[in-house]
């Protein structure tokens, strides 16, 4: 069943086949040539991007400690427990999926606090990925099942059991907990309790309450370490040799969790003092960067793998304590800088005694869906939900398509509802594949990445970037003690335009995040300034774009995100419009609003003429728009001959320079009176800087009137 209802066909699909301009060897060259892609990649310019959120690059200034709880930490009974186990119940652990995941169980992995909270610097909530400046990359469905030994087919882990015998078995399982709650001091039957109890008792139950103890500290830990009574479903299952896909709820259980860690890290309270926790297995998660970063490793070389071991032995005590002689700040650089060395396949290069899976294949071939391991390795490839016990959470394999061998190109926009119920997004994970073949890569290909996929990457993490900066200066000049301070009238701020491909615009005049209220007068926030886009976008005048203002953002807006923040316009008079003096007389629109109160507009007589008629025609709302937007929209439409006679002066450009000078270090708090009068809040120091700056600027201005030969009539 498809649960997100799509009407075409070809969106089931999941490897499309076409023929794209690449950049094979990491962009050095380009070439035409037939390339696979995983659905829901973008092909024209007219389909959604799934646009990187605002806040990817925003991280903490001062981040709180975090707790990476539920880390798999076997104690020597635990091993010993599975090593007599084994014995008896290796078959039905072949049988239900979950015979290396146990074994993996006994091996102790070193945490590396620095890395993991590197790490969660860079995970991004919405894509449930890591964004590197170089790419993204993420846990996936794959490295659940070659690290973790899970399975990615199966019944669900919460489905409660049907047959007779095995709710008998589970009623016996409850009493047992009930009886241990009722001896214990606390009332509550922790897992170490459960063991104690359990372990070689030659309880009848005991197979079963062995995969109770495995679950509930292992597979779905959780804070208390307690034995969790809506697991007892699947641990009789597992006993029975039932297989369960306990791959995409282990997963699920990451992303809420990374997720979780983010958030406080990132609009936490700041106190180095508070500990943030969460709870999974993030040992998985530690050595997918191990497996893929070389320079994140302990300096020690991985242990070699016994016959029949789990691929998790390698890593197996490694480091020991010698994993602290990375700092924090030397783990971010190595993160951020390993583009020539990440490794997109790990698992594919030979190594001893590890047995390569069914879907690593030697050449590229299309391969029907018989077998149950290809049928994994299809739900590795196709963007889906993921049922965790208490989260579901989107997988999108696409935006990290090199990391199964496939082509990249711009991820699109994949149509997932999270607010289903978990039964729901369960039938969506299950649906039945459509194609009747499946094209799996070589084991050793590497794949690339689309010419316009490196454009949209660049222009997107410059962006993103530099509001991050941004973002981050605000919130240190937020923390430093304000000085006395002087109060300036100006007129009302410009407010910040981002114009997408289709020409829509946006307006913004709140901080990155767009979750900080309005704030005392007394406290300080940057003024941004226009993009420069603005002057150039085409197919739309400016009266167009700002009579679409209060219209919902289009499709090729970025999506989900609650950044764009729309403020509304302050009650303002209209600027009366002067006559043209002639050709050569200038808007200096370009100087910033909130520099100066008072200042005349000049425009041409066309620009006049339509000016007035829009006026005429506008609703009293419209008629309220502030002078910061009349004064862009004169700015917009000065003749691109008119900027060139500047630029060919010299003049324009330090202007810009000191402008762009000025933007970066002003510091300022609005008031609205009722009246409309704007009043800034400007620490001392800040003022005495920006006067000297505004000294510039005039001193600018008047080099470009005389060069221009403009009338002493026109100054500001």
């Amino acid at each position: 069943m498809d649960s997100r209802g799509s009407s075409d066909q070809d969106d089931e699909h999941i490897v499309h086949v076409r023929q794209a301009l690449m950049c094979p060897d990491g962009g050095r060259f380009e070439g035409l040539r037939t390339a696979h892609f995983l659905n829901y990649t973008t092909t024209s310019i007219d389909d959604d991007v799934f646009e990187l959120p605002l806040d990817a690059f925003v991280t903490s200034h001062h981040p709180e400690k975090l707790s990476f709880s539920g880390w798999g930490s076997p104690s020597v009974n635990w091993i010993e427990w599975v090593n007599t186990m084994a014995e008896t119940n290796a078959v039905a652990w072949r049988r239900s999926g979950v015979h290396d995941a146990i074994l993996a169980s006994r091996y102790q992995i070193a945490k590396q606090d620095d890395l993991m909270t590197a790490l969660v610097e860079r995970w991004c909530i919405e894509t449930n990925s890591f964004v590197f400046p170089w790419g993204e990359a993420t846990v996936t469905l794959e490295d659940m099942i070659v690290l973790g030994g899970f399975s990615a087919i199966g019944n669900n882990v919460l489905a409660s059991v049907r047959r007779d015998s095995m709710k008998s078995v589970e009623e016996k399982l409850k009493r047992a907990k009930r009886e241990i709650e009722a001896s214990s001091m606390v009332k509550r039957c922790c897992v170490g309790l459960w063991m104690k109890e359990m372990m070689n008792s030659g309880n009848e139950i005991e197979h079963e309450a062995f995969m109770v103890t495995w679950l509930s500290r292992f597979v779905f830990p959780n804070s208390g370490d307690l034995v969790k009574e809506k697991l007892f479903g699947a641990a009789v299952q597992l006993a029975r040799g039932v297989r369960l896909a306990l791959a995409p709820a282990v997963l699920a259980g990451i992303y809420s969790s990374l997720g979780v860690l983010k958030k406080q890290l990132v609009g936490g309270s700041g106190d180095e003092e508070t500990v943030v926790t969460a709870t999974s297995p993030f040992q998985f998660v530690q050595v997918w960067a191990w497996e893929r970063i070389l320079d994140v490793r302990p300096p020690c070389q991985p242990s070699q793998l016994k016959p029949h071991e789990p691929r998790l032995a390698l890593w197996h005590h490694h480091g020991g304590g010698q994993e602290a002689n990375m700092s924090h700040e030397s783990i971010r650089t190595v993160l951020d800088s390993a583009k020539e060395s990440f490794h997109y396949r790990p698992y594919t290069k030979p190594l001893k005694n590890f047995k390569f899976p069914k879907f690593y294949l030697e050449d590229d071939c299309w391969v029907s869906l018989e077998d149950e391991d290809i049928v994994a390795f299809g739900r590795c490839l196709r963007c889906s939900k993921l049922v965790g016990l208490n989260c579901i959470e989107p997988y999108y394999p696409h935006r990290v398509a090199l990391q199964f061998g496939y082509d990249q190109d711009v991820p699109g926009v994949v149509p997932v509802v999270l607010t289903e119920s978990p039964e729901l997004a369960w039938k969506d994970y299950i649906r039945p594949i459509t194609d009747e073949m499946i094209y799996i890569p070589s084991r050793l290909r590497q794949a690339d990445v689309t010419v316009k996929y490196i454009r949209w990457w660049k222009q997107s993490v410059t962006t993103l970037q530099a509001m991050a900066k941004r973002s981050s200066t605000h919130k240190v000049l937020k923390e430093k003690p304000t000085e006395t301070a002087t109060m300036v009238k100006t007129s009302p701020p410009r407010t910040s335009k981002t114009a997408n491909d289709k020409g829509t615009v946006s307006i913004s005049a709140k901080s990155l995040t767009g979750s900080e209220k309005a704030k005392p007068l007394k406290k300080t926030e940057l003024v941004k300034k226009p993009l420069s886009k603005l002057t150039k976008s085409s197919g739309r005048s400016v009266d167009e774009v700002k009579e679409r203002k209060g219209v919902p953002k289009s499709s090729q807006e970025i999506k989900g995100h609650s950044h764009v923040i729309r403020p509304k316009a302050l009650p303002v008079k209209s600027p009366r419009p002067q006559a043209s003096k002639g050709p050569q007389d200038l808007s200096s629109s370009s100087v910033s609003p909130s520099l100066t109160s008072k200042k005349s507009t000049k425009i041409s007589p066309k620009a006049t003429t339509s000016h007035q008629s829009s006026i005429s025609k506008a609703t009293p709302a419209l008629k309220k728009r502030n002078v910061a937007d009349q004064r862009i929209k004169s700015h917009t439409k000065q003749d691109s001959s008119t900027e060139t006679r500047l630029s060919s002066k010299g003049g324009d450009r330090a202007m810009m320079n000191t402008l762009k000078a000025m933007s970066e270090i002003m510091k300022l708090e609005e008031h609205v009176s009722e009246g409309g009068e704007v009043m800034y809040q400007i620490p001392k120091q800040q003022f005495e800087v920006l006067s000297q700056g505004v000294q510039d600027v005039l001193h600018e201005l008047q080099s470009i009137k005389s060069a221009l030969n403009i009338e002493k009539s026109s100054s500001l």
